[in-house]
């Protein structure tokens, strides 16, 4: 308020500000009936991933968002990563020739701590989980130029099934999973591997084998 800043209580008085965009960021499993709210008062939409967590949820963004013809965005932000923005063009740079397979995965320690308490990132139904907080955005980059996409197969599996939540109450916690998917992006296989059960934290790698060679990404 010091800074000349205006805050409000009420979502609709704040649309009614005369504005041209909105960034919303906040909780997935809230955010779609904001994001649809947004369009619906011509505002360009930035939101969070992923963009909801029931598939009617989706729909109606869409929806919305076509009626608007106002430009909509998710924010992966990894498409701007340096890293990953040279590691795809080494890959449309036919360095390694032609690719026969792509090897995705992310590990992540420390929730094998059972005093580590549980919230909103943890929760697949809140949008949480290694499959929507760091899988998704392997999936936007290892999709986002594809024109044919196939989901072949997927597994997932949760060790710690309860955990204590902020507040001391033992809750269910969908977030300590191991997650595989298995897909084919324009006829190349691609594996994608997440889990948060790991004693070592290799964080990200990315290896993309071809006929004259492979490549690698990889971030702790």
């Amino acid at each position: 308020i010091e800074q000349g800043m205006l805050f409000f209580n009420n979502f609709n008085e704040f649309l009614n500000q005369n504005l041209d965009a909105i960034v919303i960021a906040i909780q997935p499993n809230y955010q779609f009936e904001y994001i649809i709210k947004a369009f619906e008062n011509n505002l360009h939409v930035l939101c969070e991933k992923p963009i909801a967590t029931k598939n009617s949820d989706i729909d109606d963004i869409l929806l919305a968002w076509r009626k608007s013809n106002k430009i909509g965005m998710i924010n992966f932000c990894y498409r701007l990563n340096e890293q990953f923005v040279s590691f795809r063009n080494m890959l449309k740079g036919n360095i390694i020739g032609d690719i026969n397979f792509i090897k995705a995965e992310w590990i992540l320690k420390n929730r094998l701590n059972l005093d580590l308490t549980t919230h909103w990132k943890c929760q697949k139904e809140f949008g949480g989980g290694m499959l929507n907080n760091f899988g998704s955005h392997l999936v936007d980059f290892l999709i986002q130029e594809g024109k044919d996409i196939k989901l072949l197969g997927k597994s997932q599996q949760t060790l710690y099934p309860n955990r204590l939540n902020e507040s001391g109450v033992n809750g269910t916690c969908s977030g300590d999973e191991v997650s595989t998917l298995l897909m084919e992006v324009d006829k190349i296989p691609v594996t994608i591997h997440l889990s948060s059960i790991s004693d070592i934290n290799q964080g990200l790698k990315v290896v993309a084998y071809g006929t004259k060679g492979t490549i690698e990404l990889q971030s702790t």
